[in-house]
């Protein structure tokens, strides 16, 4: 089966991974890149970098196809809609665009979070929220203006990210001290659990499972009813950076600052595959 990943160099531009016995490189961006994502229907990714741009690229090539005119701050993090008709980026500086991937114009711009970067956003599948994470908090936007839903109550520090289920209904939220389900709609929490070492990466499946990474190399997979653990396995990852589902939810990717992609069965825990980029830190894979 044809294998491909995207990876974020902090260190270099960009990287393409694939069966191939070695990653193929590609220029993406001037200086590195913080957040990268792929469109529902895989033709197309989004980067977004610390020289100020978001560039949407075509995905079997690798072309350029459209960047945005030149930012005053960062961007930090970029998310494409489960339709695929809106690119959302998020900002140094807390602000959180939604663009049309097709002429990259702003459907609507807000000031998501007064301190702190826009680090992770995700859509859910119901088209009614955008979840945006910070260091300091976490919020619910509406997808279709970009007004605050609500603002959701955790009792975390370092928040790195979340997603939602299937359905929409439920969304995950990880931080320094774990991670919780909560309501969308009320903010109630659902279930929480905690972590043994600070949870630093977080990807929640298609089928709405999330996993963790932590401090410790250790990944944890969750049932997302009701957080119990699925899944442990302890990698190989002095530091781990990024972890991602893969699409039929089988595998799972851990980045980290060695430079290695190890990816891993997750119904056995078994690492079936490692690519290398010579030490080079993987920000984030998709």
């Amino acid at each position: 089966m044809f294998l491909r990943i995207l990876a974020a160099l902090l260190a270099a531009p960009l990287a393409l991974a694939q069966t191939a016995p070695s990653p193929k490189l590609q220029t993406a961006h001037s200086q590195p890149i913080l957040g990268i994502a792929y469109s529902p229907d895989g033709a197309y990714y989004a980067t977004a970098s610390v020289d100020r741009l978001v560039k949407l690229w075509h995905a079997p090539t690798g072309y350029e196809l459209a960047t945005t005119a030149g930012a005053d701050r960062e961007a930090s993090s970029v998310a494409f809609s489960p339709d695929g008709g809106a690119l959302l980026v998020g900002y140094a500086d807390g602000a959180v665009h939604a663009l049309d991937p097709e002429t990259f114009h702003a459907r609507w711009r807000t000031d998501a979070f007064e301190f702190g970067a826009t680090k992770e956003l995700a859509v859910s599948a119901d088209l009614r929220y955008v979840l945006a994470t910070s260091n300091d908090g976490a919020k619910l936007l509406e997808f279709e203006t970009g007004l605050e839903w609500r603002t959701l109550d955790l009792d975390y520090w370092e928040i790195v990210g979340g997603g939602f289920s299937p359905e929409g209904a439920t969304v995950f939220i990880a931080g320094g001290r774990g991670v919780s389900a909560l309501d969308a709609n009320n903010g109630r929490a659902r279930w929480g659990v905690e972590a043994e070492a600070p949870v630093v990466a977080v990807d929640v499946s298609a089928e709405g499972t999330p996993a963790t990474a932590d401090a410790a190399g250790v990944v944890r997979v969750l049932e997302g009813n009701a957080g119990e653990e699925l899944t442990r396995i302890q990698t190989n990852h002095e530091k781990i950076l990024d972890v991602a589902f893969f699409p039929e939810g089988d595998r799972i990717a851990v980045s980290g600052m060695n430079g290695v992609v190890s990816i891993y069965n997750i119904a056995t825990g078994e690492r079936v595959k490692t690519f290398s980029w010579r030490g080079v830190p993987l920000a984030k894979i998709v």
